[in-house]
């Protein structure tokens, strides 16, 4: 077991056991958001990536992916995406974990997480605020063909100027 501490979080973890897992399992999706975020993997921030990676995750097999939000006029979707790591995490300061704009939400209750045949302890990750570059053939109006004023905003919010 490895043990890190980040943001006021402690995660005991085992990095092999991680690795291991994301060997065996594939999440499979053939939709046009899961193609797209595959193709696009590079738009991850470098930090999230090294933070991710540092459990033995495997970026590129998420447990779950979902994109509901697009931003049709940049071409930008957001991401939601969900990955596994075997060991434990605490903390008595708060429930998320923030990189630039990436919201890190650790996730311990197995009704909000499944298990994805990983054998407890095991605890979840999920990115939100993740947004990649709409670049698949499928016509992005077909993926999301409801346009939100209030999403737009939020979307100016988080991406404003410091």
């Amino acid at each position: 077991m490895e043990s890190m501490q980040y943001q006021g979080w402690i995660f005991n973890f085992d990095k092999d056991a991680t690795r291991e897992y994301y060997a065996k399992h594939r999440y499979e999706c053939s939709g046009a958001p899961c193609r797209n975020f595959h193709q696009n993997l590079f738009e991850m921030p470098s930090e999230v990536r090294r933070f991710l990676e540092g459990f033995g995750v495997d970026i590129d097999n998420p447990i779950e992916q979902m994109s509901t939000t697009a931003f049709k006029e940049d071409n930008l979707v957001e991401q939601e995406v969900m990955y596994c790591v075997k060991g434990t995490a605490s903390s008595e300061e708060g429930y998320e974990i923030d990189i630039g704009n990436v919201q890190i939400s650790i996730v311990k209750d197995r009704s909000v997480m499944p298990n994805h045949e990983m054998p407890e302890p095991y605890f979840g990750l999920i990115l939100y605020n993740l947004f990649f570059h709409w670049t698949v053939d499928d016509d992005i109006d077909d993926w999301y063909p409801e346009s939100n004023k209030l999403l737009r905003k939020n979307k100016t919010f988080l991406f404003r100027k410091k």
